[in-house]
């Protein structure tokens, strides 16, 4: 009886063991929280985002000359899986972009957006002044060239960093834009960026930045008050009532004193009843007789300055 218990001890032990092996050895079930792909359509060419399982990050790289700002992607998910708040439209410069999956048996998986764009390197933009510094007009605008992607000069980003670390990122300026052809043959173009009328005098650092890439001048620009410009056009106006004259180009409305005409060789004021840095109301008294008049405009720290337009009073309209 010995020996048959003995076989059937062995066996018991045989039977664990197996046992102890097979799940050991079983394969470790896949979440069902996966992103299978990651697609951008486009008429011309259909974009494929490249799916990391292991880093747990979608990697998209996006030609420069698509002239992409955005991307809309469609995104396929394992069986029975869903997205939690996944935005429909996404920029192309950020950064923080995240996709939570969750699968069908309850595992959760958060991907990382990876957005490359395949922009030109380095990023090259001519210097603003062949002097150490360069002057600019506050109220004007700036132009830059650069070797920038003619499909995206929106998305040229030119910042000004003043002494104290405050940066002002200029607006678009026009939309004029020129190319210059370098003695490489490489196509740099021009664009302009609209400085804030209120900018403060003072020497300032420049930031260029396009899409991803990002360089500063090495040379600073000084912004200063220019002489003050006006335009008036041919005003026709009655007497006792108002009208308004704008800035010039490259100039800003600061310290405006006194606006005047000349009557019967009399230098007679058209009061100032108001002003911004952009324009200014002015009205004509009652008592200036009908006529074609060419006004002087006076700012503080300036010569007067006549003007080529008239201004011509009538006879106030009676009741």
């Amino acid at each position: 009886m010995k020996p048959n218990y003995l076989i059937a001890a062995c066996c018991a032990v045989f039977i664990l063991l197996t046992t102890a092996c097979t799940k050991k050895n079983d394969p470790i079930p896949e979440p069902n929280s996966k992103i299978l792909a990651y697609t951008i359509s486009l008429p011309e060419n259909d974009i494929h985002g490249v799916v990391d399982d292991l880093e747990k990050t979608v990697t998209v790289y996006i030609p420069l000359q698509y002239g992409l700002t955005f991307i809309e992607p469609k995104i396929t998910l394992s069986p029975g899986a869903t997205i939690k708040d996944a935005p429909q439209r996404i920029d192309i410069q950020s950064e923080g972009t995240t996709y939570v999956v969750k699968g069908s048996d309850n595992s959760t998986t958060t991907y990382k957006l990876v957005i490359i764009v395949q922009q030109k390197t380095p990023l090259v933009v001519d210097e603003l002044s062949t002097d150490d510094i360069a002057k600019i007009n506050i109220g004007s605008s700036i132009t830059i060239t650069g070797n920038f992607e003619r499909t995206l000069f929106d998305e040229v980003k030119m910042t000004l960093i003043a002494a104290d670390g405050k940066e002002t990122i200029l607006s678009k300026g026009g939309e004029y834009v020129s190319s210059v052809i370098k003695a490489d043959g490489k196509i740099f173009y021009s664009i302009d960026r609209q400085m804030p009328l209120d900018m403060q005098p003072g020497v300032y650092k420049v930031r260029v930045k396009f899409l991803k890439l990002t360089i500063e001048m090495k040379k600073p620009i000084e912004l200063v008050f220019g002489r003050p410009g006006w335009l008036l056009g041919n005003k026709i106006v009655n007497q006792g009532e108002t009208f308004i004259i704008e800035r010039s180009y490259n100039s800003v409305f600061k310290n405006f004193k006194e606006f005047s005409i000349m009557v019967n060789g009399v230098k007679t004021l058209l009061p100032i009843v108001s002003y911004t840095l952009s324009e200014a109301v002015i009205r004509v008294p009652e008592n200036v007789p009908p006529g074609d008049y060419i006004p002087t405009a006076l700012f503080d720290g300036f010569p007067p300055k006549t003007g080529f337009s008239y201004v011509t009073v009538r006879e106030k309209v009676k009741n």
